[in-house]
C-alpha cells in the first residue's frame, strides 16, 4: 500500500512539473502571437494613412499613393489644432489607439517639419509597436519633392 502511494505521489509531481513547463511555453507563444498581431495592426494603419485622400498628392484625376501633399498636411494640422473632436469622431474607427506622424528627412532646408496627423494614446498601455514607412512629400507651391517618414505607433 505504501509503495503504491509513493508511485502515485511521484507520478503527480512529475505531471505537475510537466504542466508548469507547458503553461510557461504556451504563455511565451501567446506573447509572440500578440506581438505579431500588433505589428500587423501597425502595418494596416500605415497603409490606411498612406492611402487617405486627406493626405495624398493628387493632380487633376491622377493620385500618387506614395506621396503626401505638404499643403494638405499643414491644412489638416490646422483643422486638428482648432480644438474640435473631428479626428476622434471620424478617424478612431480607422486608426484606433495610435499616433501617426510625418517627418521630413531629406533634403533638410532650414528647420525640418514634423506633423502629427493623429494622436490618440491608450491609457495604461502595456506595449507599443512602431512602424516606419518612407513617403514622398510634394510641395506644390515650391515645385519640389522631399523625402519623409511616416511613423505609426500602435498602443495595446
Amino acid at each position: 500500500m505504501f509503495e503504491s502511494t509513493m508511485v502515485l505521489l511521484f507520478f503527480f509531481v512529475f505531471v505537475g512539473i510537466g504542466l508548469i513547463f507547458y503553461f510557461n511555453a504556451a504563455t511565451d507563444d501567446l506573447a509572440v502571437e500578440t506581438s505579431k498581431y500588433n505589428t500587423l495592426d501597425a502595418i494596416k494603419i500605415a497603409l490606411l494613412a498612406s492611402n487617405a485622400p486627406e493626405f495624398i498628392y493628387t493632380a487633376e484625376e491622377w493620385k500618387d499613393p506614395t506621396s503626401f501633399d505638404i499643403q494638405k498636411l499643414k491644412a489638416f494640422e490646422m483643422v486638428r489644432m482648432m480644438g474640435n473632436d473631428y479626428e476622434y469622431e471620424f478617424f478612431y474607427f480607422q486608426y484606433g489607439f495610435s499616433t501617426i506622424t510625418v517627418k521630413e528627412v531629406y533634403p533638410l532646408t532650414g528647420v525640418p517639419f514634423q506633423i502629427v496627423l493623429y494622436n490618440r494614446t491608450k491609457e495604461n498601455w502595456k506595449s507599443k509597436q512602431t512602424f516606419k514607412m518612407p513617403v514622398g512629400l510634394k510641395d506644390v507651391v515650391a515645385s519640389k519633392t522631399k523625402l519623409g517618414v511616416l511613423t505609426v505607433e500602435v498602443y495595446a
